[in-house]
């Protein structure tokens, strides 16, 4: 377990993203979270405050993701939830609330603004393609990544 969070650490998720890459076939969906500017507001606001920001968006994702799913944290400011024995309509809901739960945090709790960018990725089949769902959940969240950079800059420009 991740010493910080309680959530699964990288090392237990790549054993189970194994098993359901080789072993245990199931439809699965992916949803990968990155903290937005953390390291500026380490810098800014000191590593505590950091630290109660991964806390919380920790809390955000325990709240909304079905418990017999796996969430780990895979970076310093990275999670990655796999729901196993899903379908894509579940994955949507689940993104949508996720994104609806950070707001409302956000809305009531001003002092600790979680500002965290999102992605998903859903497959019928895990077996040898578990993955390069990850990589595409990673790489749809970078996407939302950018596309708030490019509101910011649109805005100061």
């Amino acid at each position: 377990y991740d010493g910080l969070t309680g959530a699964y650490n990288r090392y237990y998720l790549e054993k189970e993203v194994n098993v359901i890459d080789t072993e245990n076939d199931t439809p699965t969906g992916i949803i990968f979270c990155d903290l937005d500017n953390l390291k500026v507001t380490n810098d800014t606001l000191g590593h505590n405050f950091g630290d109660k920001l991964i806390v919380n968006a920790f809390k955000i994702l325990k709240d909304i993701i079905p418990e017999n799913s796996i969430i780990a944290r895979t970076g310093g400011d990275e999670f990655v939830a796999i729901i196993k024995n899903t379908s894509l309509n579940k994955v949507k809901a689940l993104y949508i609330q996720l994104c609806e739960s950070v707001a409302q945090q956000n809305k009531y709790n001003t002092d600790l603004e979680v500002k965290v960018s999102i992605g998903y990725s859903f497959s019928d089949t895990s077996l040898g393609v578990i993955r390069d769902f990850i990589a595409i959940a990673d790489k749809n969240m970078y996407k939302a990544k950018q596309r708030k950079r490019n509101t910011i800059s649109n805005i100061i420009t």
